[in-house]
């Protein structure tokens, strides 16, 4: 019994086994049709009567053809002549040219068993061997043309079912790479943040010890209440990669008013915030490590009151960041501006999240002091989105 699923699915063609039979009667029935009507042309052209045992080898001969297509489909399989080489091409149209010989010949002697006895009773004629093999002989081409169109056709799908095969493979190969590229970069960003926070935290842990050991225990205190706040953003948002530039100002203005704690009222904020840019994706905690440094490396050590300003745009070409201070500036020759752990990590964290779109970059305004210009990519949109925690 020919296994005719297993047949159509290496070849990818979507037929049950029941559609199949139908396909094939209808492709084997429409050159049965063109026969038979040839065939009653010749009859009412020569005027002789058709005789009931013609009608039945027509059925006999082209029912056999249907009942032999598994055979020829499994022939198309085993040497496919499509997307070979020459030489190999040329073996398997050989191949196929043989077995078409054998089924040939097979059916026509089947034919001529059932039917030598049928054209006897009915005609009182006697069919030999040698008008049977005559007779086939003329259809031999006709046979070889449709036998190598089943054997192209089969081989055409196969091709085309295999190709999408290893496209759909190439997708799901290219899709997991994609997944494992993310998870990396996910997993290299937390830890770029892990090392991000302890940084802050001994920062600030520092100044409260400072307090504590001047007595000034009332700023001590409200700065313990900041850093409470902030330590419970860090806590509810420690798998978030990316939050709107809105929760990180909170964030920002918590650790700015311990620093004025700190600078009672040396240390003066401003904020120009550009409305559209308070709802886009920033990374987390982007934007405390730029204050601090201006803190540390700008104001830290000035006797006049210290400035420090934050600004965001919306731009052509993105969002754009810039935190602003009056301090002491840095060495031009250096060509990446003011250095330290916090920054270094915050370049690292862009070059992992947007790679060459965005950059941090610093500059020399002409009234002195130093400009932070943060620039990335403007989106509202993530695919690890943040939920907004009130500090």
């Amino acid at each position: 019994m020919y296994n005719i699923k297993k047949i159509l699915d290496t070849a990818g063609v979507p037929l049950s086994p029941r559609n199949y039979w139908k396909l094939t009667i209808a492709f084997w029935g429409s050159f049965a049709a063109i026969s038979y009507v040839q065939g009653t042309l010749a009859v009412l052209v020569t005027g002789r009567t058709r005789l009931y045992a013609e009608t039945v080898q027509w059925f006999i001969h082209w029912g056999l053809w249907i009942l032999i297509t598994p055979v020829i489909l499994m022939a198309a399989y085993n040497f496919p002549v499509v997307n070979r080489s020459s030489w190999k091409l040329v073996g398997a149209i050989a191949v196929h040219l043989c077995i078409l010989t054998v089924i040939f010949m097979a059916l026509t002697f089947v034919e001529f068993a059932i039917m030598r006895e049928l054209y006897m009773w009915e005609a009182g004629q006697e069919t030999t061997v040698e008008q049977v093999v005559l007779k086939s002989l003329n259809t031999y081409i006709f046979r070889v043309a449709i036998y190598m169109l089943i054997v192209l056709g089969y081989n055409i799908a196969q091709y085309i079912h295999r190709n999408q095969q290893l496209k759909d493979q190439n997708s799901a190969y290219e899709l997991k790479t994609a997944q494992l590229q993310g998870e990396l970069t996910l997993a290299q960003l937390q830890a770029l943040k892990m090392q991000l926070k302890p940084h802050f935290l001994f920062n600030t842990l520092n100044s409260l010890v400072g307090l504590m050991m001047m007595r000034e225990n009332k700023k001590a205190i409200n700065m313990v209440n900041s850093l409470s706040a902030m330590l419970r953003t860090l806590v509810d948002t420690k798998d978030v990669v990316q939050v709107p530039l809105c929760q990180e100002v909170e964030f920002a203005k918590e650790y700015l008013y311990i620093q004025q704690i700190r600078f009672e009222d040396r240390l003066n904020i401003e904020w120009d915030l550009d409305d559209e840019t308070k709802s886009a994706l920033v990374p987390q905690y982007i934007l405390q490590p730029l204050i601090e440094n201006s803190i540390i490396h700008g104001i830290e050590k000035l006797s006049r009151p210290a400035l420090i300003r934050i600004s965001t745009e919306c731009r052509a070409d993105g969002l754009r960041i810039e935190v602003l201070d009056n301090g002491v500036g840095f060495n031009p020759k250096t060509r990446s501006g003011r250095q330290g752990v916090g920054i270094s990590i915050v370049r690292q964290r862009l070059d992992r999240l947007y790679g060459q779109q965005a950059s941090l970059s610093y500059e020399l305004p002409e009234r002195g002091g130093t400009r932070a210009v943060l620039s990335m990519p403007m989106s509202t949109h993530s695919q690890n989105p943040a939920t907004y925690h009130a500090v």
